[in-house]
């Protein structure tokens, strides 16, 4: 399957919540159980990314059965990245180590007043 492409608004110093639920394109929940995930944005591909977020941080949770992932960005970490726009994707790993990209696009960064 290939990868979702979806357009991201963060605002500057704010905290950035996104739920999404993974189906198969009959619409069945995909399992997530024993998942892990990570979401990587840059100035452009193949840069160093400016933003990591994943499972092992905290900040992308897994609801496995349920097949929902949860981004949770706290506002201390939106706060370091300069307004403009981004490239981003959000990478799923099963148990065995099987690497899907779910979502990819744009991410734009809202400065502050």
């Amino acid at each position: 399957m290939s990868a979702g492409i979806y357009k991201m608004l963060l605002a500057q110093g704010a905290t950035f919540n996104l739920a999404l639920t993974y189906r198969d394109p009959a619409g069945v929940l995909i399992d997530l159980s024993g998942y892990s995930a990570v979401l990587r944005a840059a100035v452009s591909k193949g840069e160093v990314p400016v933003l990591q977020a994943s499972t092992a941080n905290g900040q992308i949770v897994i609801e496995g059965p349920l097949g929902v992932v949860m981004l949770d960005l706290p506002a201390a970490l939106t706060a370091t990245l300069a307004p403009g726009q981004y490239v981003y994707q959000l990478d799923l790993t099963s148990p065995g180590g099987q690497v899907t990209r779910l979502l990819e696009g744009a991410l734009l960064v809202d400065g502050q007043v």
